[in-house]
């Protein structure tokens, strides 16, 4: 969070995690909000997220692997909010042999409304995933 506290001084940021996170969050200088979380399998969610993104402008969430993605996009669905996906993920097309894996990634990659790709090669494996390069 050390990267987005100092935005915290010009914009009004909630950070989102689980109630089951192993990380200390009170030494965190923003409103961290605790949720329920839920497993199934390979699908990690937090109960009410998308509720609780209501009124936001913008969503900025991690990999499009991740059910937390997909919350965000049903956020966006439901309240017209943006969401940013960051991508870590340099191999293409990972994880989709798991039909839940694929449903979410295809659920992102057709909604989310720009991504930040960490690397060159992360970038290139969204190119590959369909994504079109001025959405990078």
């Amino acid at each position: 969070m050390q990267n987005y506290e100092p935005l915290s001084d010009r914009y009004d940021l909630t950070a989102y995690t689980t109630t089951q996170t192993c990380f200390d969050t009170e030494q965190i200088r923003m409103p961290v909000i605790k949720l329920p979380f839920q497993s199934q399998g390979l699908l990690l969610s937090m109960e009410g997220l998308e509720d609780q993104l209501a009124g936001k402008d913008l969503i900025f969430s991690a990999d499009i692997t991740y059910q937390f993605s997909a919350q965000a996009i049903q956020a966006k669905k439901l309240y017209g909010c943006k969401v940013l996906c960051l991508e870590w993920e340099n191999i293409p097309f990972n994880y989709e042999e798991y039909e839940a894996v694929r449903n979410i990634k295809e659920t992102v990659r057709g909604h989310a409304d720009h991504y930040i790709a960490v690397t060159e090669r992360a970038r290139e494996a969204l190119m590959l995933e369909g994504i079109p390069s001025e959405m990078i």
